[in-house]
């Protein structure tokens, strides 16, 4: 499954689904890249104020990856966000 993610929301709800679809609990993933079990809650319902270390760690427990790319030209939003 591939998600177009926009927002810190975005990553969250991705996040929630594929640990979900892997039927993985939250303790789980989080004994397993030793993360306190809140911060897998913050970064699941996309806290701004989680770390990059963090979000990698749990992507890696998740088997997935980041991948960018350049966005189509999208005359709506002009400043990137």
């Amino acid at each position: 499954m591939k998600y177009n993610i926009k927002t810190m929301k975005q990553i969250g709800l991705a996040l929630r689904a594929i640990r979900k679809e892997k039927g993985i609990t939250q303790k789980v993933v989080s004994s397993k890249v030793k993360l306190l079990p809140k911060t897998i809650s913050a970064l699941e319902s996309g806290s701004p104020g989680s770390t990059i270390e963090s979000l990698m760690k749990y992507i890696a427990a998740l088997d997935c990856d980041i991948i960018i790319k350049p966005r189509r030209n999208d005359s709506k939003n002009k400043s990137g966000w």
